[in-house]
């Protein structure tokens, strides 16, 4: 009883939970399209963001938004993953399942558009 603490074991390592959330970005990165083409415009848009006249405040905005449709796609990502992992043929709630997920893309996406044009519009045109 004298050394308890050495006898459990540690169930979790921030180094390994770093390991799998960057191992889990390269898999989706490297199988999954629309996340390759939300990147990609993630990373086009972001410098555009600073050439544009929008406040600090604007910008911090619309980058949180940028995030949110990756983080909802890599959600979305895995559902899919899971429904097809879990489903060998075709079942009406495995298809709701992934149209739902990917209406959560969607939403984001037009969310992310609105508050961007909304933002550049107050910024540009009405100073």
């Amino acid at each position: 009883m004298g050394n308890f603490k050495s006898k459990v074991k540690k169930k979790w390592s921030i180094h390994k939970n770093l390991f799998y959330a960057l191992e889990g970005l390269y898999e989706v990165l490297k199988h999954e399209m629309p996340f390759r083409i939300e990147v990609i415009t993630f990373a086009i848009l972001t410098p555009v963001m600073f050439v544009l006249p929008l406040t600090g405040g604007h910008r911090a905005i619309i980058f949180a938004f940028f995030f949110l449709v990756l983080i909802v796609e890599l959600i979305n990502s895995a559902v899919e993953r899971c429904v097809d992992l879990t489903i060998r043929k075709y079942h009406i709630l495995a298809k709701r399942a992934k149209n739902a997920a990917s209406s959560a893309v969607l939403l984001s996406i037009v969310a992310l558009i609105i508050v961007g044009f909304f933002f550049i519009i107050k910024d540009c045109f009405f100073k």
